[in-house]
């Protein structure tokens, strides 16, 4: 039994969901982990989950699950006095802290977050404190505090998918799934926060095929500049992206949308067996086969 190019990419956007061994982990760890912190710590608000998995943009593969806790500065305890001037310092106590109740804690790469791996999912717990006038701070890696709004950009994706018809997060998820393919040099959330933009003002996403040939057509257009935090316009969200991987990225997409463009082609043409063969070039041998 042959398949659709349109039932291949329904396919390919429903790979993309958790597994239900990676849900049922997630959400008892997510909860004992939040009784724990407010059990040890005083708290100005409940922990909560933010990043892809908060905004139901996560992929398969992406196991990481982000969660926030934010502290009480001024409390009984004063924590804000006390590492106001290191944030590094009260990274480290968290983790101790969490070391009592869980054996395999580490601190990212990026020193922002305390790392736990349960095999299914990883979770990065993210201290922080409440920002006055909005949003929160956490560390920053150098000791230093930096600012952000989970809760701002679930909440932009979701009233975007909602006036899109419930089609942004899965186009989001193909995008993601083709830079998961590629090497993953951009990161999730400058991937999501940049296919928001491309179609927050489009009357609609199109079918399958057509959309994602025109998001691999426009996604350069948005690479090549600086990109701001939709929250803070002042900063930017690709800092990370150095020159190398910037035109490493420009070159493999000059690439895969010519061959999404050809692969449209075909499928309008109804040459569906050479249509299938391009979106399978263009996913790195990870879209679905024609053959049932």
């Amino acid at each position: 039994m042959y398949r659709s190019i349109s039932d291949a990419f329904v396919e390919l956007i429903n790979r993309q969901e958790l597994t239900l061994q990676q849900q049922q982990v997630a959400f008892t760890r997510i909860n004992t982990i939040g009784e724990f912190l407010r059990g040890e710590f005083e708290l100005r608000e409940s922990p909560f989950v933010n990043g892809s998995y908060a905004r139901n943009t996560i992929c398969s593969e992406e196991r990481d699950i982000d969660i926030m806790a934010p502290f009480e500065p001024f409390g009984e305890n004063n924590y804000w006095n006390n590492y106001e001037l290191n944030s590094r310092t009260f990274l480290y106590w968290v983790r101790e802290a969490l070391n009592n109740r869980y054996s395999a804690t580490d601190v990212s790469s990026k020193q922002i977050a305390v790392t736990l791996d349960f095999t299914t999912i990883k979770v990065d717990l993210v201290p922080c404190f409440p920002k006055q006038g909005g949003g929160y701070l956490i560390p920053n890696g150098k000791g230093g505090w930096d600012d952000t709004n989970p809760k701002y950009h679930t909440q932009l994706v979701n009233n975007a998918d909602i006036n899109l018809a419930q089609r942004l997060r899965p186009i989001i998820k193909l995008a993601k799934t083709w830079n998961n393919a590629n090497g993953h040099h951009l990161t999730s959330f400058h991937v999501e926060m940049m296919i928001e933009r491309m179609w927050r003002e489009a009357p609609n996403i199109p079918f399958w095929s057509d959309a994602m040939k025109q998001t691999l057509s426009t996604l350069p257009s948005w690479i090549r500049i600086s990109f701001a935090d939709p929250w803070n316009s002042s900063k930017n969200i690709d800092t990370y992206l150095s020159r190398e991987s910037k035109d490493q990225v420009l070159r493999m997409l000059s690439e895969d949308s010519a061959s999404a463009v050809q692969a449209e082609e075909l499928r309008l043409n109804n040459n569906i067996e050479e249509a299938f063969e391009k979106w399978d070039i263009i996913f790195r041998r990870t879209f679905p086969s024609r053959i049932i």
